[in-house]
């Protein structure tokens, strides 16, 4: 469990697959704050056409560095 978790939320080991509920909910919270704080951003067209860009940049370097991870750990 991560520290966050514990000290934050006050999660304990002891709470097993609760504590993986919480973490959802929190993720879930947190992808929220993200959304609603990026979105005071895109105010244009070229502002969502240039969010959308740097989103697929970011998915194909996420998706390459899985590849290496798989092809240089996991045989």
């Amino acid at each position: 469990m991560g520290s966050g978790l514990a000290e934050h939320y006050g999660c304990r080991p002891d709470w097993g697959g609760l504590n993986y509920i919480v973490h959802v909910e929190v993720e879930q919270e947190e992808s929220e704050d993200t959304e609603k704080a990026i979105l005071q951003h895109i105010r244009t067209d070229a502002d969502r056409r240039a969010a959308e860009a740097a989103m697929r940049t970011l998915h194909g370097l996420l998706e390459a560095y899985a590849d290496v991870l798989t092809r240089t750990y996991v045989r």
